[in-house]
């Protein structure tokens, strides 16, 4: 995997919204969750882990309707953001 510029020479939040669920905290958690493994694999594929912040989300930040399967699917989702340069 060929990983972006940005990613080398930014500090990089990897943030995970999660589709909605019978329970927030629940949605928090696995949104947490991905995240981190997200930065797991990042520092594995060698971006310095200081870098890196994780945040979850849980079922804000929703980019489709989450009363669809679809939508749900899209809404489980990686999204990584750039914090400095």
């Amino acid at each position: 995997m060929i990983l972006p510029f940005a990613l080398w020479n930014a500090t990089t939040e990897p943030t995970s919204p999660s589709s909605q669920a019978t329970n927030p905290e629940a949605s928090f958690k696995l949104s947490q969750k991905r995240a981190e493994n997200t930065m797991q694999e990042l520092v594995r594929l060698g971006v310095d882990a200081k870098r890196l912040e994780t945040k979850g989300y849980g079922e804000k930040f929703p980019v489709a309707n989450n009363s669809t399967e679809e939508g749900g699917q899209m809404n489980q989702r990686i999204d990584l953001r750039v914090t400095s340069k």
